[in-house]
């Protein structure tokens, strides 16, 4: 028996254990490289890093953009292994919730793209900001927790209240764990996670143009 919601934004629609917490727990992991990538720009800062490559025929956009490569493809390292673990690992330890990998490939990549380049524009955000390791740290690690709580990775939204729902709608990891529940729980295609999609990638272009504009100032 496959089961499926009767409308892709079915206000009352619960996804199952797996369903909520897989996508969940993937985006707050994908967050964390905030500390890792902070830190590498501080370290670049203090050390002169930084200024000595700009010395060099290269641009300011060369330079962010190697960096998102980088942790792009670190968030989507971490999405495949959190996706094994759910599908292979969990059932394992006794979890009887289903994890459907019957989904469309196009709408799933766009959604971990998406959400990777959020990520990885946090966290550069935070570098171009911060001062030192500790500021990094600090703020990067409470605002991902404060994130994640308004945004269903601890409990799932639908069971927030209703104050907290409304105010869940700022944080990306909110549209992350949608644009993920759209694949998974809903089965949705592109068309059915553009919202999602589109904010989280407007999310990652603001931080980098807020982050020019940091450097640009030195």
């Amino acid at each position: 028996v496959r089961e499926e919601a009767a409308c892709a934004r079915s206000s009352d629609f619960m996804p199952g254990v797996l369903q909520n917490n897989i996508p969940a727990f993937t985006l707050f992991a994908m967050f964390f490289v905030v500390i890792p990538l902070a830190g590498s720009i501080i370290n670049e800062k203090t050390h002169g890093t930084f200024d000595r490559m700009r010395t060099l025929p290269v641009s300011f956009f060369q330079v962010t953009a190697a960096k998102v490569m980088l942790f792009v493809t670190v968030c989507t390292l971490q999405f495949l292994f959190l996706l094994f673990v759910g599908k292979y690992i969990m059932p394992l330890l006794g979890e009887k919730s289903t994890f459907d990998m019957h989904v469309s490939i196009p709408a799933l990549a766009a959604a971990v793209l998406s959400s990777s380049l959020a990520a990885t524009g946090f966290g550069i955000l935070t570098g171009a900001f911060a001062a030192t390791h500790g500021q990094a740290a600090t703020f990067g690690s409470v605002m991902v927790v404060i994130l994640a709580l308004l945004g269903g990775i601890f409990v799932p939204v639908h069971v927030l209240p209703e104050t907290l729902r409304n105010i869940s709608y700022v944080s990306p990891l909110r549209w992350g764990t949608d644009a993920f529940l759209g694949v998974f729980a809903r089965h949705s295609g592109p068309a059915g996670i553009l919202t999602e999609v589109s904010l989280l990638t407007g999310f990652f272009i603001i931080s980098i143009l807020l982050s020019i504009r940091k450097f640009s100032k030195r």
